[in-house]
Order: C-alpha cells, then structure tokens, then sequence
C-alpha cells in the first residue's frame, strides 16, 4: 500500500480551506470559498524546495514502500462518508514532523496515508475548494489535475526538519487510481502542511486518525460505475 515547535492557534473558519500566501496568514484565490484558517506564530524555516517526481502506477512513493499496518487494513468504526468539510482542533498539541504520504486503491475508494514520526496526529481540516489553488510562499497558481480538489491542512505541523530538509521529498505527484488522480504539497510554511488532492470526481469521502505510529487517513470513493 502506498500521506516543533508550540504555537497559538488562533481562529479557523470554515467552510473550506485556504492556502498560506507570504509570510503573513494565507489567503484565497477568487470564488474560493474558504476563510481563514488557524494563524500560527513558529520559527520554522520556509519548505525546501523538491523536483516533482511522478508517483508509480501502484501509488507507492519515490522511497522505500512501506508495508500497511495491520489496522490499516480494517474498517474503521463509527466513521462515517461526507462531502462536507472535516475539522479537528487540536490547540494543546506541539508541532508534528510529516514523514510519509501514502496512497493506494481499495475496494470501493482510494486511501490516502499521512504518517507522523512521533506525538499526535496534528489539528487538522479536509474539505473540497472551488478556487484556484496558490502556493504558499510564492503565491505561484499551483495546476492540479482532476474536476474537484480536496484541500487537507495541518496544523501545527512541518515537513522539513530543523535544518531545512524535506521529510517528504515527493511533493508533486501523478496518480492513476480510479478517482484520486494527483497530490500537490502547496504549504510547508509557519507551521502550516497542506496537500492538495486532486479528483476525478467529487465523491464523499471519510477522515479518521491511527495511532502507535500516528497516522491521519483520507479515503476518497470512487465514482459510480468506477
């Protein structure tokens, strides 16, 4: 199968998610139906910049595979599918290091894996965007392929380490799953990890977290027919 430091949080407002914009807080590119999200003050340094590297037919990612975990592999209880947007606050919790992005087909949706290397699964918000999609920093317009995108924001949270160095090196990916078609990193900034799915269709999708490692899960449905 192929996803410190303190800070103050401040206020998110959904719907929606926004991507960073400079080093001051993000914001929305036009008809993008997000407001603000959590405002963080760290001195983490900028994202280090990475070549995309296309992401194999299986999902798997430009390093090792890492094999599933048992749980991984079992239907989560209570957890129910939603085309609304996800929020889970997290204010006590410090900065998570992002170590791995997975994504692999399942019987009736795509999986997308983020793994952390130690603590919590940080704070974190999912929900589908309709605006143009920036990337954080440069403020550069960011192509995502697919008809809808599902925007997943963390916070607090970095993938880089302390001395600049990616912890997720394939930050631009092509995916042939049935419906997940492509995964963009538009923010690593601040505190601040936001990926960018893109979809062949806007299908309900369902979030919940893993532990002993941590690990946030986004399965995404595939289409009718699919």
């Amino acid at each position: 199968m192929v996803i410190t430091r303190p800070i103050a949080l401040l206020v998110l407002v959904l719907p929606g998610i926004i991507a960073c914009a400079g080093d001051g807080p993000p914001e929305t590119g036009p008809g993008d139906p997000a407001a603000a999200p959590p405002s963080a003050s760290a001195s983490a340094s900028a994202s280090p910049s990475a070549s995309p590297t296309a992401l194999p037919q299986n999902g798997a990612g430009s390093g090792p595979v890492r094999q599933p975990q048992r749980d991984e592999e079992s239907e989560p209880a209570g957890v129910g599918w939603t085309t609304d947007a996800s929020r889970a606050e997290k204010p006590e919790a410090g900065a998570a290091t992002l170590s791995d992005v997975r994504t692999a087909r399942h019987d009736g949706f795509d999986r997308v894996v983020l793994d952390f290397d130690a603590g919590p699964v940080p704070g974190h918000v999912v929900a589908y965007g309709d605006g143009r999609i920036m990337q954080c920093g440069s403020g550069a317009e960011v192509h995502v392929p697919g008809a809808a995108r599902l925007r997943i924001l963390l916070y607090p949270a970095n993938a880089h380490t302390e001395e600049g160095l990616a912890t997720v090196a394939d930050r631009d990916r092509t995916l042939e799953l049935p419906n997940l078609r492509a995964l963009r990193l538009i923010c690593d900034f601040e505190a601040q990890v936001e990926w960018v799915a893109g979809v062949a269709s806007q299908t309900q999708y369902r979030v919940f977290e893993l532990s002993d490692p941590a690990r946030l899960v986004v399965d995404i449905r595939h289409a009718a027919g699919s």
